[in-house]
């Protein structure tokens, strides 16, 4: 029997980000590249970006935000505490998905 659960067989959530190094990252969520015309890209999301809360949860590092996203449904639309320029600001992100 084929069966998964908690997620959409064959798809992986994705918002299309890439963060920093823990060490680079003075144990922040730093975004440091965006897919251009991906979920984050298209919220508004920017290099150099900390990300503070996604969906409510608090986001430390870029691992957090990883497992939060690999949390998620392809579709779900989710409220993202974003930091630049140390300015608050909440976007709004559809998760994608990724095909194997």
């Amino acid at each position: 029997r084929s069966e998964a659960w908690g997620s959409l067989p064959g798809f992986r959530p994705y918002i299309g980000v890439e963060g920093a190094s823990v060490e680079d990252s003075a144990g922040r969520c730093v975004i440091e590249r965006v897919t251009p015309k991906g979920p984050a890209d298209r919220a508004g999301v920017e290099p150099g970006d900390v990300i503070v809360r996604f969906d409510g949860q608090k986001i430390g590092v870029f691992k957090e935000l990883k497992d939060a996203v690999d949390s998620m449904v392809p579709g779900d639309s989710v409220e993202v505490e974003v930091e630049r320029n140390s300015r608050r600001m909440i976007v709004r992100i559809v998760i994608g998905s990724l095909t194997p």
